[in-house]
């Protein structure tokens, strides 16, 4: 795209790159929450034990979102693979959320 685009092309009504204005919502949530889980899974003591408020709009709280989604997959782990249509069992591979939370230390 050329340095004169501007971002109010790609989230224009009838233009060539139309997006829709829900990504500009997603990607706000998403770096949100990112946030939240970046000051959670901090190095530092301090600041994991107490993190900041990570300020958002009324209706949507960060800190409650990402309690929810950490929580939804805690219950996928624990109710492991399931049976979700016609196909049957272990046709979906099933790969638990836990052991990808553990912090590999290299030291």
């Amino acid at each position: 795209m050329p340095r004169v685009t501007n971002t109010s092309a790609l989230y224009g009504r009838g233009g060539s790159l139309e997006l829709p204005l829900t990504s500009i919502v997603e990607v706000y949530k998403q770096g949100k929450v990112r946030t939240v889980m970046m000051l959670r899974e901090s190095r530092d003591e301090s600041i994991r034990s107490n993190p900041p408020e990570v300020r958002t709009a009324r209706k949507w709280d960060a800190t409650r979102e990402t309690d929810d989604i950490l929580a939804e997959l805690d219950h996928r782990d624990i109710v492991g693979a399931a049976q979700s249509d016609r196909a049957g069992l272990g046709v979906n591979p099933f790969k638990p959320f836990e052991p990808s939370r553990k912090k590999k230390c290299s030291c």
